[in-house]
């Protein structure tokens, strides 16, 4: 997939057909034949990402562990029931992409609320108590962070998803429970009200400088600063773990 995409000399010329005519042709011969990118439809931006990282790592020549070494974070979920019966479940991977819901106002505080207890139907063979608490635990942290953001829902009434606005702010600095600090790398907007049509562009975080480079297709503007409509159009965002 890398050889292919680095045979275009410069990808800044190249046009939005010809890249995902390009993805769709490495779907079909990976299998993927549900995915197609080449029908000039909107796609979503979450979803050509997890693609691209199926293709990624399913080569070990050219992953050479990547998945690992940047995306390699554990967590392992707990059942604690209120008689002070604990089950640990088995070790598990992180997704590459953590998909959450929207809660607060931060990235910060969704994140918070996704690693939050929650109560849930267990039947406990002690006490026989039906309720109990699940926890989960961060294991080991990935060092680079991508959380995309649950902005649609399905209305019943409009037989439809519909996106939601809720303001969301993308702090520079964000920290675990473990006390461990990420600083933001990119935050990827969606312009338009459902997930079939819109707009994309990527603001990507320069520490040195303290601001923000734009790319909105083929336009690139430096050291620029987050737009004020941004906390309503964040879609995914990344961070990167500090040293």
């Amino acid at each position: 997939e890398l050889v292919v995409l680095n045979s275009l000399a410069n990808l800044s010329n190249v046009s939005t057909e010809k890249i995902r005519s390009i993805v769709s042709f490495l779907c079909e011969e990976s299998g993927q034949i549900d995915r197609s990118f080449s029908d000039n439809l909107q796609h979503d931006a979450g979803e050509f990402l997890i693609s691209m990282f199926e293709h990624l790592f399913e080569d070990p020549v050219i992953s050479n562990n990547i998945d690992e070494q940047i995306f390699g974070g554990l967590y392992q979920e707990s059942i604690i029931c209120k008689c002070g019966k604990v089950k640990e479940l088995p070790v598990q991977k992180l997704s590459e992409i953590l998909t959450i819901q929207l809660q607060g106002q931060s990235i910060q505080s969704c994140i918070n609320d996704f690693l939050n207890d929650e109560e849930v139907n267990q039947s406990c063979i002690n006490c026989k108590n039906q309720k109990a608490v699940k926890s989960i635990k961060i294991v080991t942290e990935p060092s680079t962070l991508i959380v995309q953001l649950k902005r649609y829902k399905y209305d019943v009434d409009q037989k439809k998803a519909i996106k939601l606005e809720d303001k969301i702010n993308c702090p520079k600095s964000l920290t675990m429970p473990s006390g461990s600090s990420y600083t933001l790398s990119s935050i990827v907007n969606h312009i338009g009200d459902t997930p079939t049509d819109g707009h994309y562009n990527v603001f990507i975080y320069n520490r040195i400088a303290d601001a923000y480079v734009l790319l909105d297709d083929l336009n690139v503007s430096y050291n620029v600063g987050l737009s004020s409509k941004t906390s309503t159009l964040c879609y995914i965002v990344s961070y990167t773990k500090d040293q």
